[in-house]
């Protein structure tokens, strides 16, 4: 046995291309992209209300005034749920709910809904499941450690 054959078995030593190969590369597979859409695919783009929501995040003090400022104009549910745990009018955390969209927009208002109550149990059950399902969420993280005013 040579030292290649040792190191990555003998069936890495057959020849590369066939002709059945290189007809099964050509056709079509279920695991490539059949086209590319704009909206699934821009999805994850960050936008201004990300980077914004990020500086709120990392304790940057101008983003609480920014966040709040922004409230009664923005149509982005994340942004509308911090700004209702900043204490902006209450109907924000109801619009938020409207604008949700999407599994994880809907659990973070209500995750905001249970910190606002005061419902500290529930909390730490949602939040525990929301970042399982989504650990890169700062947002929700950002809720879970605010203090909450036990009901």
């Amino acid at each position: 046995m040579t030292d290649i054959e040792e190191s990555t078995g003998p069936l890495c030593n057959r020849p590369r291309s066939t002709v059945g190969d290189e007809a099964r590369v050509r056709l079509p597979s279920a695991r490539r992209q059949r086209a590319v859409s704009g909206h699934v695919q821009s999805r994850h783009v960050p936008t201004e209300s990300i980077h914004l929501l990020n500086r709120l995040v990392g304790g940057d003090p101008a983003a609480v005034g920014e966040v709040l400022a922004l409230a009664d104009t923005s149509d982005s549910a994340p942004l509308l749920v911090a700004a209702a745990l900043l204490g902006a009018q209450p109907t924000t955390l109801d619009r938020a709910a409207e604008l949700a969209s999407g599994p994880r927009e809907r659990q973070l208002v209500v995750l905001a809904q249970a910190h606002l109550q005061g419902d500290t149990d529930l909390l730490d059950v949602l939040v525990r499941e929301h970042l399982a399902d989504h650990p890169d969420h700062l947002l929700a993280a950002w809720i879970a450690g605010r203090p909450v005013n036990p009901r």
